[in-house]
Parts: C-alpha cells; structure tokens; sequence
C-alpha cells in the first residue's frame, strides 16, 4: 500500500512538558486509523503538527514522501492537508444523561411510546467514558472539552 501520511519519531515539548514523546506512525492509502487516548495524552497535538499550527521539536512528518516538518500551514494546505476542530453541541436546557439518552431514544414514535423508561444503558455509557454519577445531572456545559 501507498503511504500517504507519516510521523517519524515526533516529539513536541512545550517548556518542560512533553506533549508527543517519539511519536511514530503511518496511514497508507485506504486505511482507517483512529487516535485515541485518555485527556492530555497528545491528540489534539499530533494533529495541530500535522497541520504546521505547532513546530515539531525533533522527528519528521511527511505527506507522500514530502517531508511537510518545516513547512508553514498554507504551504500544508496547498497540498491537501485539513483538519476539522471537535465542537460538541449538547442540547441546551438539558442535563448530561438526558443528553447521552437523546442518542439511545428509539427511532419510532410507537416504539418511543411502548419502550418502558430506562436509563440504565445511558448511565453506563457515561460510566465507559470516565463520567460519574455526579457528573450526571450537571449542565453539559459545565464539562470539559475531553468529557464532552
């Protein structure tokens, strides 16, 4: 398969803080990959480097073989890098499990109306997410960026 994106032993300091710490990975050509990881492990970052919005400390990005690691932003977008930025929109006047239930609500009328109330399912699903109860039945706009 093609390599169309690639990160060569990236690292990214702010100051003392390690963002990115010898980060290494490619994505070829029809590949999928997701980039996961707990608040503050350096996702957002790895993004912002591919897009040149921050300077990497040491290590290469390359965007079809093209080392991209020096480039300004608009030379990056010229060649067909973007990104889109992560804005939640939760319901407004509604608390967290009433919002997590919005996505669970069945898809009918009837069913929305012979389905027994339960919330349960939402509540693990806050649970899986690193949510506790008392997250709950807070205003979603009281949550962070990572929560949401």
């Amino acid at each position: 398969m093609n390599v169309i994106l690639e990160l060569d032993h990236v690292v990214k300091r702010f100051g003392g803080l390690v963002a990115t710490n010898d980060m290494s990975f490619s994505v070829s050509k029809g590949e999928s990959v997701g980039l996961i990881g707990p608040n503050g492990a350096g996702k957002t970052t790895i993004f912002s480097l591919i897009m040149g919005e921050h300077r990497v400390n040491s290590g290469a990005i390359r965007l079809h073989g093209e080392d991209l690691t020096r480039l300004p932003t608009h030379k990056r977008i010229r060649r067909g890098v973007a990104r889109t930025y992560q804005v939640p929109r939760p319901f407004p006047d509604m608390d967290v499990l009433a919002n997590i239930e919005v996505g669970l609500m069945p898809d009918s009328i009837w069913a929305m109306l012979t389905t027994p109330q339960d919330d349960s399912e939402g509540r693990a699903i806050a649970r899986s997410v690193g949510l506790g109860e008392g997250d709950l039945h807070r205003d979603p706009a009281e949550l962070s960026m990572g929560d949401l």
